[in-house]
């Protein structure tokens, strides 16, 4: 018998080992040469950046969304857009920027609905599986981020990780590996992604309409609270502002959306415009109901600045 539960564990070890040698040493392409490999080069933003600033942190609401180039002309301050995709997830989104935060900057947190939504994806706070690549292949410190829960959740996507880690390293195609290039011309000095707008809009069908019984996650707030502790320690200011989203997709996700923003309202938190002022039609909206055309997201820009110049003037005022 001990000889018996003894080979048991021995294969256990070995497939244990087969399996996570690929995790380690074989870089998803996939990801990798996408552009989550930008996140190096908005460190770099950020490093470089003087203060105050105006930092942006969210999915592709808004790194696809914005013109910060508008927004910095406007009120003469650098701007960095850190944003790259929702994959990453809200919670490493805001600890991946807190190194970079100085006094007097503006962090302005502006989260799909997603990233508060239990029910309907939760991934959108704690992560996807192209997190694991970030953190394993193109910024490995992210790593220190990512709590025991998290790293819980990231689990449940490490055998498709892996094993599409492998194919695309066996494949080792040029073409795969050069896409990491193209990826980054796809960003501007701002850090966003700007290549879609003066490409022809893509049909979609709208967000699927709520049950009834979506449920919001009781992490997202506290987390949130915590953030704004330090941003204020720092000498800086948080605002939270709704991302823009298609008329179609907001009707259709209002049972949600209306407990997301009674929630923000209630927290203390400074949540500063209604979620409807940013539902837009949906001609504005390109491929998805958060991913604005290029008219749309001169609209959005405008709110934005709008929005922020109350929270500007008075960060001036306290210097």
């Amino acid at each position: 018998m001990k000889k018996f539960l003894t080979k048991i564990a021995a294969f256990t070890l070995l497939t244990t080992a087969l399996f996570l040698i690929p995790f380690f040493y074989f870089p998803n392409l996939m990801y990798q040469n996408s552009i989550l490999a930008e996140l190096p080069d908005k460190h770099k933003m950020l490093a470089q950046s003087t203060s105050p600033k105006i930092i942006f942190i969210g999915g592709s609401n808004v790194s696809m969304g914005l013109n910060s180039e508008k927004i910095a002309d406007t009120y003469h301050l650098p701007v960095v857009n850190t944003s790259i995709a929702l994959w990453l997830g809200l919670k490493f989104m805001v600890n991946d920027v807190k190194p970079y935060i100085k006094k007097g900057d503006i962090v302005v947190i502006s989260g799909e609905y997603n990233c508060y939504d239990e029910s309907l994806n939760e991934a959108g706070f704690e992560g996807y599986e192209a997190l694991l690549t970030v953190v394993f292949n193109i910024f490995p410190p992210g790593k220190s981020y990512i709590d025991n829960k998290q790293w819980i959740h990231l689990a449940k996507f490490i055998p498709h990780y892996v094993i599409s880690a492998i194919r695309y390293s066996l494949l080792n195609n040029d073409s795969e590996r050069l896409t990491v290039e193209s990826a980054k011309k796809e960003f501007n000095k701002y850090g966003d992604l700007y290549t879609h707008w003066k490409q022809p809009k893509i049909p979609f069908k709208p967000e699927e309409k709520c049950m009834g019984n979506e449920k919001l996650n009781p992490d997202v707030i506290p987390l949130l609270k915590k953030f704004n502790n330090y941003v204020l320690s720092k000498g800086a200011t948080l605002v939270l502002i709704p991302p823009p989203m298609q008329d179609s997709s907001y009707q259709n996700q209002y049972y949600v959306i209306n407990k997301i923003e009674s929630q923000l309202k209630n927290s203390g938190l400074p949540f500063i415009a209604k979620t409807s002022r940013y539902e837009l039609n949906d001609k504005y909206f390109n491929d998805l109901g958060y991913h604005l055309t290029k008219a749309g997201v001169d609209i959005r820009t405008d709110l934005v600045i709008e929005d922020l110049s109350k929270v500007i003037t008075a960060a001036k005022t306290r210097k």
